[in-house]
């Protein structure tokens, strides 16, 4: 992946002259050639499933890493894990929305969730707002200090409504503000495969605190297991006995993993290789530790985000690793 541009200022005060209008363009046309510019709709269409991974922190330097997975228009997950923090997971099966925050399980069925996270079932909210059937306002044009902006609102059908800011010298997307308030400012984008994705993003919430998402690698038409978009969770996490402690086949791979409550073997061609003890920290999560390597940057960090009666998905960090993994049970 390829930056191509870069911001190097904070949009988070607004410093915003007015100005008329100084074209016709429509909303409508206004939001097609913000598509165009990521790479066009054709292109767009063309990615079914879409898996992102990021380095999120915050202006009080945590650090966590966010993997988000896509079957793109109908379902979405992000699993976010933290060394320090509560991991957080939202499931989205096109249906309804379920947040897992520590061993705590949420289910939202207001209009305004579900149509905030059916919004992420696309990689470009642009995209998303012509997909959904949204309906688009031109407001008159702001002139930041380094930019001048077209302005259009969309609003869905149930009244979800956003500011999106375009940049007139390209018609790139630079900043969106959701209706809770909280902005996205849109740094900087790469290119992967004739596409254009957001690869650093502020978030400036009402308080004026910040984040910033960091883009680190993006799949897109992998298959990818339903398993990952259906929350196997009641009112609280808990693992079945199965999924805790049992023998494992990694999908893609040829070794066999069998955890017990303190240790996981990886065999590969009836060869003991890799063992570690296992430290359980939360129901879901548990550490991996080799303690015939240096525990700086060497343990990892595993956290179980869903599965079923034959398989489990898992999110993993290590140092400055991430990556997730499927594994099935095995008899």
């Amino acid at each position: 992946m390829k930056i191509i541009l870069a911001l190097t200022i904070l949009l988070i005060s607004f410093q915003i002259g007015f100005a008329q209008s100084e074209d016709k363009l429509t909303a409508e046309e206004i939001i097609n050639s913000s598509i165009e510019q990521i790479g066009g709709e054709n292109k767009i269409n063309a990615i079914k499933t879409s898996e992102m991974a990021y380095i999120f922190n915050t202006s009080t330097n945590e650090r966590a890493s966010i993997i988000e997975k896509r079957i793109n228009s109908k379902s979405f997950v992000q699993s976010i894990l933290s060394e320090e923090h509560v991991a957080q997971t939202t499931f989205f099966n096109g249906e309804k929305v379920i947040k897992v925050e520590g061993e705590s399980v949420y289910e939202f069925e207001d209009k305004i969730t579900i149509e905030d996270i059916s919004l992420k079932t696309f990689n470009h909210i642009q995209y998303g707002y012509k997909k959904l059937g949204y309906d688009f306002e031109r407001l008159s044009d702001k002139n930041f200090d380094y930019f001048d902006c077209y302005v259009v609102r969309a609003v869905s059908k149930t009244g979800y409504t956003t500011l999106n800011y375009i940049d007139k010298t390209n018609f790139r997307l630079i900043m969106v503000i959701y209706p809770n308030g909280n902005k996205s400012l849109l740094q900087e984008q790469v290119d992967y495969n004739g596409i254009l994705y957001n690869s650093k993003i502020m978030n400036v919430n009402n308080g004026d605190e910040t984040s910033v998402l960091n883009l680190l690698d993006v799949k897109t038409n992998n298959k990818i297991a339903d398993v990952w978009f259906e929350s196997p969770h009641n009112s609280r996490v808990k693992l079945p006995d199965n999924i805790r402690i049992g023998k494992f086949k990694p999908v893609n791979l040829s070794s066999i993993l069998t955890r017990t409550e303190f240790e996981q073997v990886e065999t590969i061609n009836q060869d003991r290789a890799f063992i570690n003890k296992v430290k359980w920290k939360f129901n879901d999560i548990f550490i991996l530790e080799n303690e015939n390597i240096p525990k700086t940057n060497q343990d990892i960090l595993v956290k179980i985000v869903s599965w079923n009666e034959n398989e489990y998905v898992c999110h993993f960090i290590s140092g400055n690793s991430l990556g997730t993994q499927e594994y099935r049970t095995v008899e």
